[in-house]
């Protein structure tokens, strides 16, 4: 909400109040890229976790700006939410199978809130219908997820350098071993997303050409 921002705003409006956040970010940005960077079950773990360092510290040096900078404009906290999906997400370099296993899960808050503050910027809310369709349509391209998540034995991140060795941590959410399941989705949800994609395409280009100076 717009007054929980302000609140924030506000609090952060003493220098010292927003240096100790800023520092705090930090320490949690370097903690999460070494977690994963020191994992052994993760074909990538130096870029990994380099890459999820430095995505927290964006998210977040972008929340704090914005907050102080914006009192009151909800994108502020729309990047504080951004900003802990990605820390959530560092869990992947977790041996234990459950923390694994929820990092495994941020993959989907963090996706969906990342287009979020694409359609919201700079506002802080979604404009108009065209918006709220294609945040929705990108929740519907993640739905193959959940089947993966639910019903295979070993789950890794979705990114290009997310993958697991053969120490992959076991999967703490599954219902029952059949990963064949998930299996259906890809091809059918390949045309969601092109459809989406050129949506999305479609109508950043037409609030560029259309945005006052």
């Amino acid at each position: 909400p717009a007054s929980a921002g302000a609140s924030v705003s506000t609090i952060l409006a003493r220098r010292d109040v927003l240096t100790a956040v800023a520092i705090g970010w930090l320490l949690v940005a370097i903690g999460a890229g070494l977690l994963l960077a020191t994992s052994d079950h993760l074909v990538d773990p130096l870029a990994y976790g380099i890459q999820r360092a430095v995505i927290i510290v964006g998210w977040s040096s972008a929340a704090l700006y914005w907050l102080v900078r914006r009192p009151g404009n909800r994108l502020g906290l729309a990047f504080v939410a951004l900003a802990l999906a990605s820390v959530v997400m560092s869990l992947q370099g977790a041996s234990d199978p459950l923390l694994h296993s929820i990092g495994v899960f941020g993959d989907f808050p963090s996706f969906v809130l990342a287009y979020y503050v694409i359609f919201a910027f700079p506002d802080g809310r979604l404009a108009g219908t065209p918006e709220r369709l294609l945040l929705a349509g990108w929740a519907l391209w993640f739905l193959p997820f959940f089947p993966y998540l639910f019903f295979s034995p070993v789950v890794n991140g979705g990114g290009p350098i997310a993958g697991c060795n053969a120490a992959c941590p076991t999967n703490a959410f599954m219902i029952a071993d059949r990963p064949t399941i998930a299996d259906g989705f890809g091809t059918d949800f390949s045309y969601v997303a092109i459809a989406v994609g050129a949506g999305t395409l479609a109508v950043l280009f037409y609030r560029l050409v259309t945005a006052t100076r």
